[in-house]
């Protein structure tokens, strides 16, 4: 069964039907009495995309890498495979164009381009489309022009962390993405619940390279993110850092 949910947003109240499911309760919890922001909204989304509870069978999946560095391309698909679901197949793209890494509010700029241009150019059967790049460029565009779920690495990771705890940051490589981060969070209406963006120096470009030679500056701005700064969740952010959390948290624990 459902029940109706009035949620009060920007563009006024809008009605949802939550689905009951097999323990008798509604699914989700986070559309909660007296709900008056689309926030909760966006943040019950993303714990039901973690969760796995969706209506739409996804067995193809694109991926695409906005920047030109196909090793970046080819490490973010080595790891999404790691935790895809029985049956999924994952393609990915790269950037036919731009910058080889994103570090700068203009390489941000033709990114956007490259992601639209990539999709665009794309004939192969696809049921959603990640955006593999920290800091989502062109996110906006592609949810405009794609009939299928767009799902970007930093919108799916900011919203999953309010899911699952009070305050988060985010570490990150590139001195620059820290007030561009400041800015993306902000838009999303999210800064109360942001507790800081720290930034190590090599970029995320430089850590996929080598990443063993970064592994003890990530972990330091990982334990002061939530020694010095009260972040209950950390993000660690970039396409360059994919699966690397894993092999940090024994150091941050």
């Amino acid at each position: 069964g459902f029940k109706p949910k009035s949620v009060m947003t920007r563009v006024g109240q809008l009605t949802f039907d939550v689905p009951q499911v097999r323990g008798g309760g509604f699914y989700p919890s986070a559309l909660e009495k007296g709900t008056r922001t689309e926030q909760a909204l966006n943040i019950a989304l993303a714990e039901m995309y973690v969760q796995g509870v969706s209506t739409r069978k996804v067995t193809d999946i694109l991926l695409i890498n906005p920047n030109t560095t196909k090793s970046i391309t080819d490490l973010v698909l080595k790891t999404a495979k790691g935790f895809a679901s029985k049956g999924t197949r994952l393609r990915a793209l790269t950037g036919s164009f731009g910058p080889r890494y994103i570090a700068s509010r203009a390489a941000y700029a033709i990114a956007s381009h490259a992601a639209l241009d990539a999709y665009a150019n794309d004939r192969g059967p696809k049921d959603a489309v990640v955006l593999a790049c920290f800091g989502d460029p062109g996110l906006a565009a592609l949810k405009e022009v794609s009939p299928v779920p767009v799902v970007g690495m930093a919108d799916a990771s900011i919203l999953q962390a309010c899911a699952i705890g009070n305050r988060f940051s985010i570490v990150t490589g590139g001195e620059r993405w820290q007030s561009m981060l400041e800015e993306f969070v902000a838009n999303h209406g999210l800064s109360s619940r942001l507790a800081s963006v720290r930034t190590v120096a090599p970029t995320g470009a430089d850590i996929a390279r080598n990443p063993k030679a970064a592994m003890e500056l990530l972990a330091k701005g990982c334990r002061a993110c939530v020694e010095e700064d009260g972040a209950d969740v950390v993000i660690l952010g970039g396409a360059g850092l994919a699966g690397l959390a894993a092999k940090l948290k024994p150091m941050v624990d």
